[in-house]
């Protein structure tokens, strides 16, 4: 059976918080699991796993700039809209026009008998967030929810680096035969140590959580 689609909850609310990951252990043990799977065809069913392996490939192979880069919804684009049956223009496919966004501003942003009213009050492009422009998987992510903010964010935010971050490794492993543990550069410190082999995760909970490391070909990128 071919899947269409995989990946995290953005956490807008208290239930989204709750199924997401909540500790760095969590981080660390659903990482090395994802990666297993992708080095073991298990989610070849997944056509998401090929896509973002490849788009990542893509764009190493193109030098895609990261100024190309628009949100991964594309809602941050003016000529998309997201409209209910009722013809309610809304902030994103997700929400419903009842929905207030964490900003405290509602999710129904006019409607399409007044399009000329229509204006977003409530987004943050990927572009404006600190963390985002030196983020080594941006170019899978694209900026996850510009919607989000605070707690719901950073939540959101961590969730969606431990899921595409899995898919970096493995196009890096595609391209050198070479597996990724550590990444250098300009960025949050807690997330370098990609499977918790380096640093943060004690050494007999990283033996246990990533076993399929042990007799691979590692670089640190």
């Amino acid at each position: 059976m071919n899947i269409g689609e995989g990946a995290f909850i953005d956490p807008y609310d208290e239930g989204g918080m709750a199924a997401t990951l909540q500790t760095q252990q969590d981080h660390v043990r659903f990482r090395a699991l994802a990666y297993k799977e992708l080095r073991q065809g298990l989610a070849s069913r997944m056509s998401v796993a090929q896509q973002r392996i490849m788009d990542f490939v893509q764009s190493i192979r193109t030098a895609r700039p990261a100024s190309s880069l628009g949100q991964k919804c594309g809602m941050d684009k003016p000529d998309n809209l997201a409209v209910d049956l009722h013809g309610k223009v809304l902030t994103c496919q997700n929400v419903s026009a009842a929905a207030t966004a964490p900003n405290g501003q509602p999710h129904q942003i006019g409607h399409l008998s007044n399009l000329q009213a229509v204006k977003m009050r409530s987004a943050t492009h990927w572009s404006h967030r600190p963390d985002c422009p030196s983020c080594p998987v941006l170019q899978l992510c694209k900026g996850s929810c510009m919607f989000l903010q605070g707690p719901l964010w950073d939540a959101g935010c961590d969730a969606a680096y431990s899921d595409n971050v899995p898919f970096l490794a493995a196009a890096i492993e595609y391209l050198t035969g070479c597996i990724p543990y550590f990444i250098e550069g300009d960025f949050r410190g807690d997330r370098k140590d990609i499977f918790g082999q380096v640093q943060g995760v004690p050494e007999q909970r990283a033996r246990r959580v990533i076993p399929i490391l042990a007799d691979d070909r590692t670089v640190a990128a």
